[in-house]
């Protein structure tokens, strides 16, 4: 569940120029509900058991996420969500910067990320 670089997050509705001859796309949230109502048109309205995982930043997605998702789900179904290496520390570097609050910040900012609940 990675996606837009915001982990099926973002939520711009206009492209993000990034330099001269690139332009950037945050539009994951819009990409995760159309990814779910495929899977419920496949059959999922009908799955007697889910899953939603996700590994790395895909694993911080299924994090964020499992509450939302769990929505889309039909009521008979038994739901889990399972992240398998998801977590990323929020520590110094050998700078002694926190280099990876400071990239969330940026984030939250270029790809205007809000609660999805």
């Amino acid at each position: 569940m990675y996606c837009d670089g915001a982990s099926f997050s973002g939520n711009v509705d206009t492209p993000v120029p990034w330099n001269s001859t690139t332009t950037i796309y945050f539009r994951g949230l819009k990409v995760l509900n159309a990814v779910l109502q495929s899977l419920l048109d496949a059959g999922m309205k009908d799955a007697s058991e889910v899953i939603l995982t996700g590994c790395s930043a895909g694993g911080l997605a299924t994090y964020i996420h499992a509450d939302y998702v769990a929505g889309f789900i039909p009521p008979q179904a038994k739901y889990r969500a399972l992240s398998d290496a998801g977590y990323f520390l929020d520590i110094p570097t050998i700078y002694g910067n926190m280099s990876f609050e400071e990239g969330v910040k940026n984030l939250l900012t270029l790809a205007e990320l809000h609660s999805t609940q």
